[in-house]
């Protein structure tokens, strides 16, 4: 007989001990197994009680509509937020092209009234026709270095690419340095035969900047319109491309600045 039983029977020492007095009022502690048993029991009926609900075809209809919604839902939202990611990336392309397009005809115009101006000093122009050559240079260049502080921060946000922005903005900072050495050339330089004693004349560049080139007033003309027109047709991404991965973009991109940096920062 097991220590502190009174009544000989055997005491689990892992069962609790009910006092005597919830005894006496029919108080008891369920079995776990039983009460597991009855749980599930009472599961099973309610389940074999709605069997016949859950297969009536009004049921299957409404959780089908339900799931319907809810799924359909779910994909046209997810639709929805991906056109949306895309019709925000083509018009930042857009207007990255457009930034650059008004950069590079900005250019196009600075360059033409500076080849007029430097050619009619070159042939001894009246000073009429200088003057007036003077100042369609002077309104032109204004507008190219309007358009290069306005849209070269631009094109640094948007230019796809790791760091393609960065890259862009140097070789348009080349630019823009050139045709500030180029002013600086046609301010201060002299008109010299090319050959001592020939016809043809050039616009000796008396000042340069540190680490320039020493080129004639021409010949620096000639290499920023043909940087400013490589930068053009290169670096203006082709709208076909615009939803390129980001991997591809940028050996795209990568593999074009190069080809415009190795071409102009160099020369210029």
């Amino acid at each position: 007989m097991a220590w502190g039983d009174r009544n000989g029977v055997a005491k689990d020492s892992k069962s609790p001990r009910i006092p005597k007095y919830l005894k006496q009022i029919g108080f008891e502690i369920a079995d776990s197994q039983s009460h597991q048993a009855s749980v599930i029991g009472r599961f099973a009926a309610w389940g074999k009680a709605l069997d016949p609900i859950f297969r009536h075809p009004v049921t299957l209809i409404l959780i089908s509509s339900l799931l319907t919604l809810g799924i359909g839902s779910w994909l046209t939202a997810n639709y929805q937020e991906r056109l949306r990611e895309r019709e925000a990336t083509a018009r930042s392309m857009d207007e990255l092209r457009s930034a650059i397009d008004d950069v590079s005809l900005a250019f196009e115009q600075y360059s033409a009234t500076a080849s007029n101006l430097i050619a009619l000093r070159e042939q001894g122009a009246s000073p009429n026709q200088l003057e007036a050559a003077q100042a369609s240079y002077e309104k032109a260049a204004n507008a190219w270095h309007l358009k290069y502080f306005g849209d070269a921060p631009n094109i640094r946000q948007r230019m796809p690419g790791n760091r393609g922005g960065d890259a862009t903005v140097v070789i348009l900072t080349e630019l823009y340095f050139g045709s500030v050495e180029l002013d600086t050339c046609l301010g201060h330089g002299k008109v010299q035969d090319v050959v001592a004693g020939g016809a043809q004349k050039e616009i000796a560049c008396a000042l340069r900047m540190k680490g320039r080139p020493e080129l004639s007033a021409d010949k620096r003309i000639i290499r920023l319109t043909e940087c400013a027109e490589l930068f053009h047709v290169l670096i203006r991404p082709d709208p076909k491309n615009d939803f390129d991965s980001e991997a591809k973009t940028r050996e795209k991109l990568g593999g074009e600045l190069m080809k415009v940096h190795n071409s102009c920062v160099t020369t210029i």
